[in-house]
């Protein structure tokens, strides 16, 4: 029995060692399999890779075909430029060997320019003194022309505004100052004796235009050359109101005793009633045979005379006044209604506008 049993152990071993046998190999068939399929799959890549690089490869060669059939023709060109090349830089070649020339000329030249610049300098030297002196001419003919050409273009007798101090030469101020006439002859002869004062000698002297404090003005119709005239003052085209508010009266101050004389133009007489009473209220008490008469007030005439019924005639002597006295000092006042005027006073010694102050020189000799 027991040696069966280990009989049928070591079959039991062999069947498990067969049956991993076979897995075994089952595995590495199929993983055979596998790596044969990878490699043909592989296989086929690759040779779809070399189509395309051959593919590629076609093209690439066209085109280099191409690109070396256009090097050629640029190598032609190439040449054809070369040759111009050569031609231009030959020509610059002699250009360069010309200027080389024309250097050792202009360095010959220079030399000989230095001693001319010698020469050159000391002309310089004697032509500057030569416009030194001639300035020192210049401004003896600038002062000739000032009197000789532009002073004689400005007439004897020209007034101008001056603003300075120095009064310049052949010019006066226009002061009325008398001037002798064989001196100042030309000036004479154009505004001879308009300007004279009347305390100077006309024979011998004349008087220049006094303009001080003066405004010129031109010469119209009605006016004498040389003319003075007054100043005045204009009403002006828009006139001045003064305005007034309301009801106003007007007091005359009264300084001291005083009498007020009423004149009496033509023959007149004045009536005294005879009445036998009055009333006392200032009126008297009339018939109508004394209504035109002048009456008495209380007090006055009271006894009646039958030969004046109606009152008493004072007598006449001739046109006369009645003078009434005033006792003591006092004042007249006036209601004034309606349109009256009014007297504004104040003001300004002289009416101008805005002014600056300047001479007035007049030219008296050229």
């Amino acid at each position: 029995m027991q040696l069966i049993s280990n009989h049928t152990f070591l079959i039991i071993v062999l069947i498990i060692i067969i049956i991993l046998i076979s897995l075994t190999n089952i595995y590495l068939i199929y993983k055979q399999n596998s790596l044969e399929s990878n490699i043909k799959k592989d296989i086929q890549n690759l040779k779809k890779n070399i189509n395309d690089v051959l593919i590629n490869t076609n093209i690439n060669e066209n085109k280099l075909n191409e690109n070396l059939k256009q090097l050629e023709l640029n190598l032609k060109d190439n040449n054809l430029l070369d040759n111009e090349r050569y031609e231009y830089i030959k020509k610059l070649e002699i250009d360069f060997n010309n200027r080389n020339e024309n250097l050792k000329q202009l360095e010959l030249n220079l030399k000989d320019n230095n001693l001319l610049d010698n020469e050159r300098y000391e002309y310089i030297k004697k032509l500057e003194i030569d416009l030194n002196n001639n300035n020192l001419l210049d401004n003896q003919r600038y002062d000739y022309f000032n009197k000789t050409i532009l002073d004689k273009s400005i007439p004897i007798g020209t007034i101008h505004f001056y603003a300075g101090t120095d009064i310049p030469l052949n010019y006066k101020i226009c002061d009325g100052s008398k001037l002798l006439i064989s001196e100042y002859t030309d000036l004479f002869k154009i505004i001879g004796k308009i300007y004279n004062k009347l305390d100077i000698d006309s024979t011998l002297y004349f008087n220049l235009p006094d303009l001080r404090g003066q405004f010129i003005r031109g010469l119209n119709t009605g006016r004498n050359l040389g003319s003075y005239e007054n100043d005045s003052t204009k009403l002006p085209n828009n006139n001045f109101i003064t305005s007034i508010q309301g009801g106003h009266q007007h007091t005359t101050d009264v300084q001291g005793n005083h009498q007020h004389v009423t004149d009496v133009q033509g023959h007149h007489t004045h009536w005294v009633s005879s009445a036998t009473r009055d009333d006392g209220n200032g009126s008297g008490c009339m018939t109508f045979g004394q209504m035109y008469g002048l009456w008495a007030d209380s007090g006055g005439y009271t006894n009646y005379d039958p030969g004046y019924p109606f009152g008493r005639n004072i007598g006449y002597s001739g046109n006369h006044t009645h003078t009434t006295n005033a006792t003591g000092n006092h004042g007249h006042t006036t209601n004034i209604t309606g349109n009256h005027d009014h007297t504004i006073s104040g003001g300004d010694l002289e009416t101008r506008p805005k002014n600056i102050a300047l001479y007035y020189i007049i030219k008296v000799l050229i």
